[in-house]
């Protein structure tokens, strides 16, 4: 979360020295195309060098063993699929992080602005900022909840027979095996777990 974050804030500023976005930090509807990209750029970056442990973590937690070892988790991944193994459901993990970012960064720069307006107070508000903050939480963990059910099922090694199971191809699955709501499976808890990291994140940034 911080690497990406910081990394968007970068480019944010490099962006408004250059005069391409407002400086005053509210987010005007041209303006949207190049959050995005700053936002997507941003993230992938950061996902592509944490993809490795991320799927380690996926591994651990859904072992029938308890908490079995990183470094034992890792050895068994490469022994059965070598290095490009610990990349694995990346394309499912890249589109989360896409949509996850898009949908935290972008949204709690318009919350702020129309919390600030609907609160009557100013935008560096500890009020202004706990609204947008749960407001983009909400909206990230929407967006991002089917990629992330792809990408656990994925990142679980799940097959179909004997072939190894693309994004399409666990979609699909998943899509016969429960329709729409499966991708929304787990949506509470995601949630319960993103709200708190995004209020703790955006107040530490903007009270720095």
């Amino acid at each position: 979360g911080g690497g990406r974050l910081a990394g968007y804030n970068f480019l944010k500023n490099r962006a408004i020295k250059m005069g391409a976005l407002n400086p005053s930090g509210a987010a005007t509807a041209s303006e949207i195309p190049l959050r995005g990209v700053l936002a997507i750029s941003a993230a992938v970056t950061a996902q592509l060098i944490a993809a490795p442990l991320d799927l380690i973590r996926t591994r651990q937690s859904m072992s029938a063993e308890t908490s079995p070892s990183m470094q034992r988790v890792v050895k068994e991944i490469l022994a059965s699929h070598g290095v490009r193994g610990l990349f694995a459901g990346t394309t499912a993990l890249l589109g989360r992080t896409v949509t996850f970012n898009f949908g935290q960064l972008l949204t709690y720069d318009a919350a702020r602005s129309r919390a600030a307006r609907a609160l009557g107070r100013n935008e560096n508000s500890i009020q202004v900022h706990t609204a947008a903050s749960l407001a983009s939480g909400l909206v990230a963990t929407t967006l991002s909840s089917p990629a992330e059910a792809v990408k656990t099922h994925m990142q679980a090694g799940k097959k179909a027979g004997k072939t190894a199971m693309t994004m399409s191809s666990t979609a699909k699955l998943m899509w016969k095996e429960g329709g729409v709501k499966i991708f929304f499976r787990g949506w509470t808890p995601l949630y319960a777990k993103i709200a708190p990291h995004t209020l703790a994140m955006f107040l530490i940034m903007e009270q720095a």
